[in-house]
């Protein structure tokens, strides 16, 4: 009876793998490209800030790059769970 479960449902266990391995292609180039871009919008404001008479305009860019950056993600992600464990353990 086992067997023929798992026989039954192999197709839809291939088709959920397929699709989880989709997702994660798709999640790995979403990131890299967002890594590219900050890193090049990170480049423009470090520019704008030096050699341009606007350093408002520069730090506003990278703010930007930082939002859209992956530390940024890393930092809220450390900083949530840093409070989570506060709280549990008060």
């Amino acid at each position: 009876m086992r067997i023929l479960f798992k026989i039954l449902l192999f197709p839809v266990t291939l088709m959920l793998t397929v699709l989880v391995l989709f997702c994660q292609f798709v999640c790995l180039i979403g990131t890299t490209l967002l890594s590219i871009l900050a890193f090049l919008i990170a480049v423009v404001a470090l520019g704008i800030l030096l050699f341009s008479g606007r350093p408002a305009e520069g730090f506003k860019y990278l703010i930007i790059a930082f939002c859209i950056s992956r530390m940024a993600y890393q930092c809220l992600r450390l900083g949530f769970s840093a409070k989570q464990r506060h709280l549990m353990n008060s």
